[in-house]
């Protein structure tokens, strides 16, 4: 049994409460709660979260602990992508460093989207996600990474977001990307090339507009 899953069995016992109340407060059918109980399957951090919001029995130290520990280590193993800058500059609340960073459409905040789920946070975001209600995000794909190092990208699809219309999860903006963006850049033949994806790289260090989306094709 997981140390999650152990720690809502201890609780509902503790409290005298049902399994089928239990379930009810954590937000998973009756049947999802006796499969935690029985070490068949590990609950999600939103569902101990939820358990625990709704129930309003007091989180334990060991659990609030192993989920903010849980949560910390998965911040900083994205913080060598770019996305790394912009949580060094929230944690400093360096608002000019910040700047760049929170335009409209948001590109840091599209590319949090498709690495969450590589590094486990999806669940992370979409417990959240209501704070972020109308923001849009965006990604760019050139129609040729040939003209990727231009001061100016003439052709290319905006793939543009808005949280709370179409996109109510983590999953629906990876939905989008496997099924729209994936299939451009497979049909982009300049990016067979080596020396096209090296000089993507490069144009994404030199200008801060630039994402080389093709990395998380691969």
């Amino acid at each position: 049994m997981s140390p999650f899953a152990a720690a809502l069995m201890n609780s509902r016992i503790a409290h005298s409460m049902s399994r089928f109340r239990a379930a009810e407060c954590a937000g998973v059918s009756e049947r999802t709660w006796r499969s935690y109980e029985q070490g068949q399957r590990a609950p999600r951090k939103s569902v101990v979260r939820n358990f625990y919001d709704s129930s309003g029995i007091p989180m334990t130290a060991d659990t609030a602990k192993m989920l903010r520990a849980s949560h910390a280590a998965r911040v900083v193993s994205i913080t060598s992508l770019k996305g790394g800058t912009y949580l060094k500059a929230r944690a400093d609340k360096d608002s000019a460093a910040l700047k760049p960073f929170c335009n409209s459409p948001s590109v840091t905040l599209a590319l949090v989207f498709l690495i969450s789920e590589r590094h486990s946070l999806e669940e992370e975001l979409d417990y959240n996600l209501a704070s972020l209600d109308h923001v849009h995000l965006n990604i760019f794909i050139p129609q040729s990474y040939l003209e990727f190092s231009q001061p100016f990208v003439p052709n290319g699809i905006n793939h543009v977001f808005q949280i709370g219309h179409k996109v109510w999860t983590v999953a629906d903006v990876a939905e989008r990307w496997k099924t729209a963006c994936i299939p451009q850049m497979e049909n982009d033949t300049s990016l067979r090339h080596p020396a096209t994806r090296i000089g993507a790289l490069c144009a994404s260090l030199i200008f801060p507009d630039r994402v080389p989306w093709f990395l998380l094709s691969d």
